[in-house]
């Protein structure tokens, strides 16, 4: 409400609620609205100028309009339909369970430092990168907190410019939503060249019922380490009590571990224990022949694997009720 005598609720109570002026000098209370604009005791009431209909409509428009766009030549690309390719990066998407209504949705884009222009400056090779995200449903409308403006900054001191090239930059926004369809349009933008990639794709967040065994999306990560409990909460590659930074490009080096993160929900609770059991596999096949079979394994060695296109396979089986939910992926060894 914008009229300030709704919030008095003993304002039409006889006898109830009485200022000093109404108890010791007999004033009525319908003076305390309608006397604002009395000039004999305006300056008793202080300044009256919020008491403007249209002023406080404007109050209440600017406190629930969203903020203000920093990257309006960004936006601009998104609104008008443009596509450009100068700036090429690649991103995944992945899918975590809050409640049955809410997702948390990991958007995780890679760029690759042989693709930015670098500045230098001190002895220091600087890019930067600013990020224009927009997520819609399929009525048009922005998702709530659909629009996130980020900028990645990548610094490579002068000794170890040339090694570090082939490495990557990789950024994470973590957008909670409504399980249902919508459009991810994203826009990155090099700063010191101007080079401008794009990309519009169909998102479909999942719905996980509270009544059958579910799965959240399964990540193969470079990196997947314990939080501290001062460092639990939200921001970038954190999920739950974990530390995760998912491989974008699901590539992997001999020399390095694959990492697999994933959650499962609504496992049955045993009547003795009060606590679920559930047998975890994996399994790895390469050409549709079994490579490695683990049990309760969430990394996995890969000096013995030849280079060459894998699939891994998840398996969880819950003991108490036997129901078994199974999610896959593929990845790469070099």
């Amino acid at each position: 409400t914008i009229d300030p005598s709704e919030k008095d609720a003993l304002l039409h109570v006889p006898g109830a609620g009485l200022t000093f002026d109404e108890q010791f000098f007999g004033r009525d209370k319908a003076d305390r609205i309608s006397g604002l604009t009395n000039s004999t005791n305006g300056s008793a009431l202080g300044n009256t100028s919020r008491m403007n209909p249209f002023d406080r409509l404007q109050l209440y428009a600017n406190i629930f309009k969203p903020p203000e766009i920093k990257f309006k030549d960004l936006e601009a690309i998104v609104t008008t339909k443009l596509s450009y390719n100068l700036l090429p990066f690649r991103f995944r998407t992945d899918f975590v369970r809050v409640t049955e209504d809410s997702v948390l949705t990991p958007i995780t884009m890679l760029l690759q430092n042989k693709d930015l222009a670098f500045q230098e400056q001190q002895g220091i090779h600087r890019a930067m990168i600013h990020v224009y995200g927009k997520i819609t449903g399929v009525n048009g409308r922005v998702a709530p907190g659909g629009v996130f403006e980020d900028t990645i900054s990548q610094d490579i001191p002068d000794a170890l410019f040339k090694q570090l090239l082939e490495g990557a930059a990789i950024h994470q926004k973590i957008i909670p939503l409504r399980p249902g369809l919508y459009k991810l349009d994203l826009v990155l933008k090099d700063i010191n060249s101007g080079n401008v990639g794009t990309v519009s794709q169909r998102l479909q967040v999942p719905r996980f019922p509270d009544d059958k065994l579910q799965l959240s999306s399964l990540i193969l990560a470079d990196l997947v380490e314990n939080l501290p409990p001062s460092q639990i909460g939200s921001g970038s590659f954190i999920l739950g009590s974990n530390k995760v930074r998912p491989n974008v490009n699901d590539s992997f080096r001999q020399d390095r571990n694959l990492n697999l993160w994933f959650q499962v929900y609504n496992l049955k609770l045993d009547e003795g224990t009060k606590k679920p059991s559930a047998t975890v596999e994996t399994l790895i096949t390469k050409n549709g022949r079994e490579v490695k079979r683990d049990v309760e394994e969430a990394s996995l060695s890969l000096k013995d694997f030849e280079p060459g296109e894998y699939s891994v396979q998840v398996k969880v089986t819950d003991n108490l009720t036997k129901d078994v939910i199974a999610s896959a992926e593929k990845f790469t060894v070099r």
